[in-house]
């Protein structure tokens, strides 16, 4: 991160680029989405165990409160994955 990459990407139209690259490129943003789809069904399936236990084992307002505010910081993560996996998709569109 301390440096720019030049990625065909990022160059201007008329400056043309090695074939090659471009597909390295297209490897390295698909590769991204899946890891992030990953990120995303993980995130969900984690909800989903909360949801559960709440149900299950929460009594009281401090106590539901708390399990709350777990739930709402997984759903935070969720949605920054999601932004994450949609800017991948449309770079992979764009190429």
């Amino acid at each position: 991160e301390a440096f720019k990459l030049w990625l065909p990407s990022k160059l201007q139209p008329t400056a043309g680029c090695n074939n090659r690259l471009a597909a390295h490129e297209w490897e390295l943003w698909h590769t991204q989405a899946l890891d992030v789809l990953n990120e995303v069904h993980s995130h969900l399936h984690l909800r989903s165990h909360m949801y559960i236990y709440k149900d299950r084992n929460v009594r009281g307002q401090v106590a539901s409160t708390h399990t709350q505010a777990l739930i709402k910081g997984i759903e935070l993560r969720k949605w920054a994955s999601v932004d994450k996996y949609w800017h991948a998709c449309n770079t992979l569109l764009a190429l």
